[in-house]
């Protein structure tokens, strides 16, 4: 079922789109620093876009500060691979993602946590003869 809000303002109807929903993040090559976000799209107007955020730390932490990694996407997903494509550093993020409809932005998906792991050390042994 589509829901759209509207709201008057100086007698302009603005649109709000629909959130989207079920955000899902997983990490992914290269090397485990690319997170893929995958989510479900509610609102069917024309011209949507949305914009997806990440914030350091476990969701539902307390002070949590998002920011936008990437607006004006027009699919359901987006690969995260940091910034200039040098890779996700390591650490926990937490992901969500707002539709947008002309200057309207829609309330915030679910959020969804990503960990990138440090790379796993290679043992070796060198015997020297």
């Amino acid at each position: 079922m589509k829901k759209t809000l509207r709201f008057f303002v100086l007698g302009a109807a603005f649109l709000l789109p629909t959130l989207p929903v079920a955000l899902r993040a997983q990490t992914g090559p290269p090397v485990g620093h690319t997170v893929s976000t995958s989510w479900t799209e509610t609102d069917t107007t024309s011209g949507i876009t949305f914009t997806v955020y990440r914030a350091t730390g476990a969701c539902g932490a307390s002070g949590q500060i998002f920011a936008a990694v990437k607006a004006g996407i027009t699919t359901t997903n987006f690969d995260d691979t940091g910034t200039n494509n040098a890779g996700v550093p390591t650490g926990v993020y937490c992901y969500r993602v707002t539709a947008s409809l002309n200057s309207a932005e829609s309330a915030p998906s679910n959020t969804f946590a990503a960990t990138i792991a440090p790379p796993t050390p290679i043992n070796f042994t060198v015997t020297i003869k």
